[in-house]
């Protein structure tokens, strides 16, 4: 199930973004059929490849390592295409989406495992040790995702109090963390909401 949302998570933006850098005009024609989904043959031979690349997990499931392994899928395996693509350099961003999900994966992991504190505790101290400054070529600047989630920790604790949550399977959970939090960011309950969310963001 946590891979399936991590398939979702990557898929969206930087796999896309990825294959186009890889491949230049010709990934414009994968994408519209030519590679992911000419026919119906092809298009259960590109599925079965990408279900059998993930099963393996001889690479990370990230946006990155899913667009490697799609980028060459017209030509070659997906195992191959993620061999030989990890050798170019990615000019593009992280997925913000999938970087969220690691980040809640790992702290419900942990209060799974622990359960020293409530679950809207352990997420606020995670956010709190997260460092907040990064080195980029040279320069220091703020780290942009620990501010953004100390900015919109009202949502998160909104999503985190969903009741839903205990119905479900624990490897569920972290996806199902992350989507709400992100329709409770895009799509506030009210007009007071921003307001709300703003009295409320972490600052140390």
């Amino acid at each position: 199930m946590e891979y399936a949302h991590a398939a979702d998570a990557a898929f969206d933006s930087v796999s896309i973004a990825r294959c186009r850098e890889l491949l230049g005009d010709e990934a414009d024609g994968s994408a519209k059929g030519r590679g992911w989904g000419h026919g119906a043959e092809m298009r259960v031979r590109n599925r079965t490849e990408i279900l059998e690349f993930v099963r393996k997990r001889e690479y990370a499931l990230t946006p990155l390592g899913l667009a490697n392994a799609m980028a060459g899928l017209q030509y070659i395996t997906a195992r191959r295409s993620a061999q030989r693509c990890s050798h170019i350099k990615c000019k593009l961003a992280r997925s913000t989406a999938f970087e969220l999900f690691v980040f809640v994966s790992s702290v419900w992991k942990r209060h799974r495992a622990k359960r020293k504190s409530s679950l809207i505790g352990a997420f606020e101290k995670a956010i709190r040790k997260l460092p907040k400054f990064e080195i980029v070529e040279g320069h220091k600047r703020f780290k942009w995702f620990r501010g953004h989630l100390a900015e919109n920790w009202y949502y998160l604790k909104r999503a985190l109090q969903e009741q839903e949550l205990a119905k479900l399977l624990p490897g569920a959970v972290p996806g199902a963390i992350v989507r709400q939090f992100l329709k409770n960011m895009h799509n506030p309950a009210s007009p007071i909401t921003p307001k709300l969310a703003e009295a409320e963001r972490i600052q140390d």
